[in-house]
């Protein structure tokens, strides 16, 4: 059971933006098919001419793409009644810029969310609220304005392209095929990553107040909150394996250990922020104590084995819940 547990933290909700708001859809469906598999040839040789000047590497491929029922060609996708070329008409290295954010703000989520609400699900696609701790919010957020001040620079940057002899030169290629170039000259601007907040708590005390207005509505909250704490117990449990497999580990440096020691306090401030005290005092604690002081293993873990003793704690812990 979850009675007593005083489960507190931030609700937070992440919209990141995509490369795709980058690409455009150019419609060459006035050309003959000669015409076109030319046009994609040329436009691919160019932008591979730019994104090596524009980039430090200089064998970057770029991929060309189109909707299609036939073969495939360099990979461009062609349509047999309607001919389109989708493709990012600025350097692949903004591009990436926007990638590799975006997969910044998604790991740095998972390292400090303590538990996941899955809003949607459809396929591949996923909608979640986050539960994160009060200092674990804190530092996510100084993360995503700091990717925000880098997404301003792209957008700097891209502007400055588009005015550039390089652009001029994209647009020039399609006007020799009679292509209409409009979308090349809309306005083309990665958005901010946006992060709404709401705090939470769902300690004993909400919950009876509820049992007196509500005992249905109370129920379904302290419901809830069980499912709740388990997912963050079960969380943390995911986010000590890799710690204690790197302490297991036969090649650990002070400069390993200083890394460890620094991610297993985070680790105990998202824990004691949440409400799951438990999970500091009888995990993380011990581990913090034991690489102060090494001599003490015997002591605090029994002389058992690293990884099958924590097991064993959380596995206590979640029984007890």
């Amino acid at each position: 059971m979850s009675s007593g547990i005083r489960l507190s933290g931030i609700l937070v909700s992440i919209t990141c933006p995509t490369d795709e708001r980058l690409k455009v859809n150019m419609d060459c469906s006035g050309l003959d098919n000669r015409s076109f598999m030319e046009l994609s040839d040329r436009l691919q040789d160019l932008m591979l001419e730019i994104d090596a000047k524009y980039s430090e590497r200089a064998q970057l491929k770029r991929k060309l793409s189109g909707e299609f029922t036939g073969s495939r060609r360099r990979g461009i996708e062609v349509i047999k009644r309607r001919r389109v070329l989708r493709f990012s008409p600025i350097p692949n290295c903004y591009v990436n810029k926007v990638k590799n954010l975006k997969h910044v703000v998604y790991d740095e989520l998972n390292f400090y969310a303590v538990s996941k609400i899955v809003l949607v699900e459809a396929g591949r696609f996923k909608r979640c609220l986050y539960i994160l701790s009060k200092s674990g919010v804190s530092e996510y957020t100084r993360l995503i304005e700091d990717c925000n001040r880098e997404l301003e620079e792209l957008n700097k940057k891209i502007a400055d392209f588009k005015g550039s002899d390089d652009f001029e030169s994209i647009v020039k290629l399609f006007e020799e095929y009679d292509v209409d170039t409009s979308p090349l000259k809309n306005d083309v601007r990665v958005d901010p990553i946006r992060i709404q907040q709401i705090p939470i708590e769902l300690a004993d005390y909400v919950i009876r107040e509820w049992e007196k207005r509500d005992p249905v509505v109370a129920k379904y909250i302290a419901d809830m909150r069980a499912k709740i704490v388990k997912d963050s117990v079960e969380t943390f449990k995911a986010k000590l394996k890799p710690i204690l497999e790197e302490l297991r580990s036969k090649k650990v440096t002070s400069k390993t250990l200083k890394r460890v020691r620094e991610n297993l306090e985070k680790i105990k401030r998202m824990s004691i922020d949440v409400g799951l005290d438990a999970v500091a005092e009888t995990v993380v604690s011990p581990l913090i104590e034991v690489i102060d002081n090494p001599e003490k293993y015997d002591e605090v873990f029994g002389g058992k084995d690293l990884i099958g003793e924590i097991d064993s704690r959380f596995e206590s812990l979640l029984r007890r819940l």
